[in-house]
């Protein structure tokens, strides 16, 4: 049972769940989604109940914590940080003169493979430049007039997994089961399911 000795249950979730939803928004970020934040806000606006101290409104108090550990969170899972060797005293004329290869050292190894695994931005590509990669394909959708059926009549929910299935792109067995399912389906729909494709 979620209560305090200076409050109801409901006060407390009324007070949290007002601090989650406008900082949630604010805060959301990367692959974090609008819920992921509201998670956070509430695990950190629980967290920050041990602190406080009941000298002033209990709001005030959960806004300020909630709002700097977001801060917190939004900068240690965001940002990345810079490279070690502009702070290394090493580094002379941007050259190392410890190691010859910067991945040998310690710190710049690690500031790499995090850089590297931080990274969330893609280059946009029209779908018209993209090469269609047959080797890559599960199934070889040979014949244009079969394709062009499977490509309309794709439900909207499944166009995602559609597109990434025939650019032989990484799906889940689940996603991929759903899809042939679906091609199946508009197959036999539309009278085609005995022709070679």
């Amino acid at each position: 049972m979620l209560w305090w000795w200076w409050m109801q249950e409901e006060e407390l979730i009324q007070i949290v769940d007002k601090i989650a939803n406008r900082f949630a928004s604010t805060f959301k970020f990367g692959y974090h989604e609008l819920e992921d934040m509201k998670q956070q806000a509430w695990q950190v606006a629980l967290e920050g109940l041990k602190d406080y101290d009941g000298k002033r409104p209990l709001e005030n108090f959960l806004w300020t914590h909630v709002r700097n550990r977001l801060y917190n969170f939004k900068r240690d899972n965001y940002f990345r940080p810079e490279k070690p060797c502009d702070r290394c005293p090493l580094l002379v004329n941007d050259v190392c003169t410890k190691f010859k290869d910067r991945l040998e050292c310690d710190l710049y190894s690690r500031w790499t493979k995090r850089t590297e695994k931080r990274k969330s931005l893609m280059t946009a590509v029209e779908h018209n430049d993209t090469n269609y990669n047959e080797n890559d394909i599960t199934i070889q959708l040979d014949n244009k007039h079969l394709f062009d059926t499977i490509d309309y009549n794709m439900p909207v929910e499944l166009r995602e997994y559609w597109i990434r299935f025939i650019h032989g792109l990484k799906l889940n067995k689940n996603k991929r089961e759903q899809v042939l399912l679906e091609i199946t389906l508009i197959l036999k729909e539309h009278n085609l399911d005995s022709e070679e494709g």
